[in-house]
């Protein structure tokens, strides 16, 4: 009788597990587009990530206490943004932001690196050349 069990153990067990001749299922493949990013050659263009609650006042670059922040959430939302995109290895080649300390913070918690480029900044913010536009 102990034979059976451990011959019906064995045959449980080999069903379970499987005999190794089938092949791993096939993993997912990712959508189109991560694809593509993954080829590179291309620019990944966005906006910083949340800042606090401040809209109403004017910017300068002189300083981060006049300008408009990351809040804490947007402090995550960067590193986030970071890890997803190494998650899904994207290559990443130049990083550039803005002075602003909103986006060369979001690229620098994303990425570890930023360059920042006066070219990027938007109309209207004290002490860039673009500042009486």
């Amino acid at each position: 009788m102990g034979g059976v069990r451990r011959c019906a153990a064995l045959v449980l067990l080999l069903l379970l597990v499987g005999c190794g001749d089938e092949e791993e299922p096939a993993a997912p493949q990712p959508p189109p587009i991560v694809r593509e990013l993954r080829e590179g050659g291309l620019v990944l263009v966005f906006r910083h990530a949340a800042t606090d609650t401040r809209i109403e006042m004017e910017e300068s670059l002189r300083s981060c206490a006049e300008q408009r922040n990351l809040s804490t959430v947007g402090r995550e939302e960067a590193r986030e943004i970071g890890a997803a995109i190494e998650r899904l290895q994207i290559p990443i080649g130049d990083v550039r932001a803005s002075p602003m300390c909103r986006t060369s913070e979001t690229a620098e918690l994303a990425f570890g690196r930023v360059e920042e480029d006066l070219d990027l900044v938007t109309g209207g913010v004290t002490g860039s050349d673009r500042d009486d536009e």
